[in-house]
């Protein structure tokens, strides 16, 4: 299943996972735990060990952050039905202003 796919799935059982990156990547490595079933001590997510999670981290067994976060933005971005909440809205509002400090020559980091 492409990745898209994966988070519109999410998107209709989580509403606030359009919302955020962290929400979207917790939610779709835990499907991806749970497909995995690789480690013989442990046959659920609750009991699982940080070492054994970062393990298999490291092993690049779970999805790219880094994809599931691009591939959430865009569908954002080209879905309006995902831009109703709040964030998406604030989130435009300050790029904007930053954008109009930076042609108007300020620092917008600077305070």
């Amino acid at each position: 299943m492409k990745m898209s796919e994966r988070i519109l799935e999410i998107a209709a059982k989580y509403k606030n996972a359009m919302e955020s990156d962290e929400l979207m990547l917790a939610l779709i490595w835990n499907e991806d735990m749970k497909q995995l079933h690789r480690d013989l001590k442990y046959n659920t997510l609750d009991k699982i060990s940080a070492k054994d999670f970062l393990l298999i981290l490291s092993r690049k067994e779970l999805s790219n952050a880094e994809t599931v976060r691009r591939t959430r933005q865009h569908i954002v971005k080209n879905n309006p039905k995902y831009q109703e909440g709040n964030v998406y809205e604030q989130r435009q509002a300050y790029s904007k202003e930053v954008r109009k400090q930076i042609a108007s020559g300020k620092n917008p980091f600077d305070k």
